[in-house]
């Protein structure tokens, strides 16, 4: 079996570029309505400057922020990456594994993080919720059947 990959999905990524100038304008609008109150130069300079601060970290975010990929190998090796660069690498086969999953009211997924406790108790927490819920599950059943950890018993 060759290497599996599995990385950010393009629905996510279009929908973070699409509702990054959210939050940037509903500040913009608190600030404007705020000027009403403080009319002076500094309070226009913030009413600018605030949204665009915010908007540039919501694009960074978007594009830069949720590039992650996991690559998991026949032999049982996670590697995962983000912006292209190692950034956490696991043997399965000592690792215990479990994640941790908010959804929102209509089955979507808000929150999906992976905890990898290697044999030494180190627990590593991976995002995961820009790859998607069905790659999630799918990588993580993969994962499990390298898994060969068993808890302790106390």
């Amino acid at each position: 079996m060759p290497t599996t990959i599995y990385k950010r999905t393009t629905w996510h990524f279009i929908k973070s570029i699409l509702l990054a100038p959210l939050a940037p304008i509903a500040v913009g609008l608190v600030l404007l309505w705020l000027m009403q109150f403080f009319s002076n130069i500094a309070m226009y300079i913030v009413t600018i400057a605030v949204p665009i601060i915010i908007f540039a970290f919501m694009i960074y975010n978007a594009i830069w922020g949720d590039n992650i990929r996991f690559e998991i190998t026949a032999e049982g090796r996670c590697d995962y990456y983000q912006n292209n660069k190692l950034r956490h690498s696991h043997d399965l086969t000592v690792c215990e594994l479990s994640y941790f999953k908010v959804q929102d009211a209509n089955g979507g997924v808000q929150t999906l993080r992976l905890r990898i406790t290697d044999q030494e108790g180190t627990t590593t927490k991976l995002e995961c919720e820009p790859i998607g819920k069905r790659q999630f599950e799918a990588m993580f059943r993969q994962m499990q059947s390298f898994s060969t950890f068993v808890p302790e018993k106390l």
